[in-house]
């Protein structure tokens, strides 16, 4: 948060224009709310951990549910239609 607020600073020292009232007012405003953020994920970082780990759990029963169907057809067309969905769900992982 500091560094924001840094940037901030340098970003109007580098334009050399001063920092009226309202930019200064929404800095506080944006300063409140990234407090306000941090503070809700502290508050609740429990439950976040527990949700991210049932949504991991969702999507590694999905793709093993993919495998296994293309295992059982044996269809050649559908393990090519396979490795294309897996490379574009690598691709989506790695950005």
């Amino acid at each position: 948060m500091g560094r924001t607020v840094r940037t901030l600073m340098n970003l109007h020292v580098v334009l050399e224009r001063p920092m009226n009232r309202s930019s200064v007012l929404c800095l506080c405003r944006l300063i409140e709310l990234l407090e306000a953020v941090k503070s809700l994920y502290h508050r609740h970082s429990i439950r976040i951990a527990q949700f991210t780990a049932h949504i991991i759990q969702h999507n590694l029963y999905k793709i093993l549910t993919i495998i296994n169907t293309v295992k059982v057809s044996n269809s050649h067309s559908s393990f090519v239609q396979f490795c294309s969905v897996l490379n574009n769900v690598m691709v989506c992982h790695k950005m």
